[in-house]
């Protein structure tokens, strides 16, 4: 028990001395943050809803404010393809219809947009995504292990459609 307490207690004297607003990593959603003072190392967040209710829309938000924060993202997809992912980032980066950019149908002001957001995304390259379906557990955890040692850190999310699973 002392050795936990020891480890609060350094947690509470961090924050004391921080005077940040929060101490984790920032979700960029300010009113999230204030509740969750950030997402914590030993976190594991849930997001879950109805179908087309914008899960993958806000699990995207989040994971743009990760790479901001130029944190490792390891990214385990087993619904959307990386590229579908990566459409969806565009998309919202660039704040232009996904249909639109799919026809090809830009103003020359909306490819500009397109263009800067793609390389937003190259700049801050640290976004890793898996979308291998298939995995079993041992992959997934080889793979996390991997990442892991790789980067000293990692914010992991997985994405899983209703009838997705591991195994």
């Amino acid at each position: 028990m002392d050795k936990i307490l020891n480890s609060v207690v350094q947690k509470i004297m961090d924050a004391y001395s921080n005077k940040k607003d929060y101490n984790g990593i920032p979700s960029g959603f300010i009113e999230l943050d204030r509740m969750t003072q950030g997402w914590q190392k030993s976190n594991l967040i849930i997001v879950a809803g109805r179908t087309s209710m914008g899960k993958t829309a806000f699990v995207l938000s989040l994971v743009c404010n990760m790479i901001l924060e130029k944190r490792p993202v390891l990214f385990f997809s087993l619904e959307m393809s990386a590229e579908e992912l990566a459409m969806r980032l565009i998309t919202m980066e660039a704040c232009i219809e996904g249909e639109k950019i799919k026809s090809g149908r830009l103003t020359d002001i909306e490819m500009q947009r397109l263009e800067a957001s793609v390389q937003f995304l190259k700049n801050y390259n640290t976004l890793y995504i898996d979308d291998s379906s298939t995995l079993n557990i041992d992959q997934f955890r080889n793979k996390v292990q991997q990442f892991y040692t790789e980067y000293n850190m990692a914010e992991i999310i997985i994405a899983k459609q209703r009838n997705g699973r591991f195994g």
